[in-house]
């Protein structure tokens, strides 16, 4: 199993070993879940709670302490398409409002476009004698 893909939903490789270890187990205390995993107990409780706030784990109490269990693989999906979703928003908004207003408050100098052009560094001294041209691109 390719578990980078994991990693694409934002999940590190520690919240990745504890929610695999939580399928592996079932319902588990901390205790259990720091021993499969070789983590140190507050460790994995901090991890267990990220992971409960994005709603792939949950917990429960057993008698004075909580068990931990692994939610439904197709949360994962759930979050992949919430950050798809996400994703495809923030292009519509560099498209349509980030993009216009950066183009239509500052001009381009045409120096600065060739050298950006031709792939050639362009330092700040030339970028500067650019500014003191009359050519610009607004």
């Amino acid at each position: 199993m390719n578990l980078d893909t994991l990693k694409q939903l934002d999940l590190d490789d520690r919240e990745i070993s504890i929610y695999m270890t939580l399928f592996r187990l079932g319902p588990a205390s901390i205790r259990d879940i720091a021993a499969q995993t070789g983590v140190n107990r507050g460790t994995t409780y901090e991890t267990l709670k990220r992971l409960a706030s994005r709603g792939i784990v949950s917990y429960f109490p057993k008698g004075k302490r909580r068990v931990f269990r692994a939610e439904d693989p197709e949360r994962l999906l759930q979050l992949a398409e919430e950050k798809q979703n996400a994703l495809k928003h923030t292009i519509e908004q560099l498209k349509t409002d980030i993009i216009p207003i950066v183009f239509s408050n500052y001009c381009i100098t045409a120096h600065w476009r060739e050298h950006k052009l031709n792939n050639r560094p362009a330092s700040p001294h030339n970028l500067f004698q650019a500014s003191q041209q009359q050519s610009t691109i607004c």
